[in-house]
This record gives structure tokens, sequence and C-alpha cells, in this order.
């Protein structure tokens, strides 16, 4: 059975806003063509933005029961606590078993069957998650299967990646709780890295780490000659191609009918799919980048809103992905997700310094223009 959002309000809202803007024109009322296409876009977007809910789903914590007066009261409050803590704990506790277990599952499938390299185990754990599970537990699956991507030379075993499952677990709590980075691409993917991080580094206390696993090694960036032009070409390319197919992959199963088109347009399903078809018929060198283009689609509407600056994003996130080749080396869980979600901010802290910029600018006029002397013969436009 899929889950799915319940679109009818939204679709009915967008309808009635078309109806008005061609009602308005109909009557006799001026309306040029540049507003009319807002309008109509504004509808379409209206469409859309149901579907985007990267990071930014919560499942809704169950209605508590009807205040009462007079005698009872307080024992009712406290039965109701007690609902919502209860839920809240089992939140968690669904939340922790999802992500160890897409985290197992996605080390297991690319470390022990030839079949799968990383990136399509990461993509079909995650389009299995998206398909059959909730919003908010196919997102900490999703998470999850990027922290499996790790390679034998940094995660050595199956109980390992069980105790990787549980670190990653716990990032995305201490992440939700914080509120850090919602709705940015990539924020999935770099929590597994944290949560690879954090275990590689425990880990080399008790065990030694393998020669080919390290945080950083300068000898490993590429030269000059190695990363001009060929390779910068190659990895913004694709890049870029990836972020524009699960873009358009949201946006055409958005527009279809039926409950299967709209999970389809979720923003896993999207990109585990891109994933899986780039990791079985694309070259070794180009799955990574299409892959990291496709969680950089994944950010917010209001962070990336037009296809612009989607491609502006991921042109960014092409150069970090060069940029990382010297750090995490080994086969690193979540590399390509911190890769996109630099593309985005990179893009998304000037953009949004420019905005406040302008907007403190028209402040400072409009007050100058309130503030403005009465001058005796001045009339008043």
């Amino acid at each position: 059975m899929t889950h799915c959002i319940d679109t009818a309000g939204v679709e009915e809202a967008a309808l009635q806003m078309d109806e008005t803007t061609l009602g308005s024109t109909e009557h006799g009322d001026k309306e040029s063509p540049a507003t009319l296409n807002c309008n109509l876009e504004s509808s379409d977007y209206l469409k859309d933005i149901v579907f985007e809910y990267e990071d930014e789903v919560h499942p809704r914590q169950p209605d508590t029961l009807p205040a009462v007066t007079g005698e009872g009261e307080e024992e009712r409050d406290s039965e109701d606590d007690t609902v919502v803590v209860r839920w809240q704990l089992l939140h968690k506790l669904q939340t922790i078993l999802v992500i160890v277990a897409a985290t197992v599952a996605t080390f297991g499938l690319h470390n022990y069957l030839s079949v799968f390299n990383s990136i399509a185990a990461s993509g079909l754990v995650g389009l299995v998650s998206g398909l059959v599970l909730p919003q908010y537990m196919a997102l900490a699956a999703f998470c999850g299967s990027f922290a499996g991507m790790a390679t034998l030379q940094v995660i050595p075993s199956v109980v390992a990646a069980i105790s990787l499952g549980f670190f990653c677990a716990l990032v995305v709590l201490v992440f939700d709780y914080k509120g850090f980075l919602l709705g940015i691409g990539g924020r999935l993917g770099f929590i597994a890295l944290c949560a690879c991080t954090m275990h590689f580094v425990l880990s080399i206390i008790v065990v030694a780490p393998s020669p080919e696993a390290s945080l950083v090694d300068i000898s490993s960036f590429p030269s000059i000659e190695e990363f001009f032009p060929i390779k910068l070409f190659r990895v913004l390319s694709t890049t870029i191609v990836g972020s524009i197919f699960m873009k358009l992959w949201r946006l055409t199963f958005a527009r279809l009918e039926g409950s299967l088109a709209k999970c389809m347009a979720h923003s896993v399903v999207a990109s585990s799919a891109t994933g899986i078809l780039v990791a079985w018929t694309l070259p070794l060198w180009a799955t990574g980048p299409v892959y990291c283009g496709s969680f950089v689609a994944m950010a917010a509407p209001e962070e990336l809103p037009t296809m612009m600056s989607i491609v502006s994003a991921a042109t960014l996130a092409g150069l970090a992905q060069l940029a990382l080749d010297g750090f995490f080396l080994g086969g690193w869980g979540g590399k390509l997700g911190t890769a996109a979600l630099i593309g985005v901010l990179l893009y998304r802290i000037p953009v949004r310094l420019l905005a406040e910029c302008v907007d403190s600018q028209e402040d400072g006029s409009e007050s100058d223009a309130g503030n403005k002397p009465n001058v005796p013969g001045m009339t008043e436009v």
C-alpha cells in the first residue's frame, strides 16, 4: 500500500485560481498577458508544492482528548501528556529502526552482491522505502541508505554497519530536534557523512583502519592536467543533468492522475529512481555526479525556486565534488550528499544576503520618503 498526500484541497484551490483569472478576462477586465501567465504559473506551483516535503514533513501528532472542567481535569491532562509522550517515543523508535535497517540493507547489497554498486543499492533501498513507507520514514530510510554506501575499507563488517546505523539515527534525531539545515538539498547525505566520520574516528581507537581509508590525503587531489578541462567538464555537466532529470521526473509525475503517480513524484522516489537508472546505464565516472545532482533538486522550493537556481546550485555542487577528492577516502557514506549540500549553501547564502540588502535599501527609501518635510507649494500626487 502506498502512502501519498491528499491533494484534493490543493487542486481545488488551484482550479479556483484558474477560474478567477479566466473569469476576470472574460468579463472585460484588462489584464496583461504577463499578469495572466503569472497567475497560471502560481496555480501550477500550488499544485506542485504539495510534493515538496524534503526534510520538513513530520507525522502529525495524535489529537489530544478534549479538555474538561471541574473534577478530574488534572487526571485528564495527565493522560493527554502521556499519550503524546508515548507517541513521540514510538516515532523516535520507528525512525531508529528504519535507519538501521536501511543502512544494513544498503551496506550488504553493494559489499556482498556484485550486481549492485553503492549507488544502485542506495537507490533500490530508497525506491522501496518511498513506495511503501510514510514520508517521514522514507526520508529516514533514505538517509540510512547513504550511510550504508560506505565500503568495507571504512566499515569493515556487518556488525560495524549496524552500529553505523545507530550513529546515523542519533545524528538524525539531533538535527531534527535542532532544526538544522531544513529544506537544504543534500542534508540527509551530510548527516550520513557525520555519522560515518564519527564511527570511523571512534573505531580507529580500537582497530587499525584500512590503509585505503583516511580522512584526508593531499596526494589524492588531482593535478591541474587531470582536473582541467576533461574532468571538470564531466563532473559539472553530469551533476547538472542529474538535477534537471530528477526535477523533471517529479514535475511529470505530479501532473499525472492516480495515487501511484503521486507517490512517484515524491523526492525520495525520484532521486532513488535516478540513482538506479544511472547505475545500470551510464559509465562509472558519471553515476556519482548524476546522483549528487538529484540531491540538489531535493531542496525545498523556497530554497531553489526555479530551474535556473537548481542548475546554478548543481554547478557549485560539481565543484564541491572536485574539492572533496582528497577528503574522506576509501568509500565514505554521504560524501555525494555533502557535496550537494555545499552547492546549495554556496548558492543560497549570497542570494539571501543580496535579497536582504535590497530589502533594507527599499525600507530605507520608504522611510526617507515618509519623513520628507512638507514644503509650501508642493502638492501630493
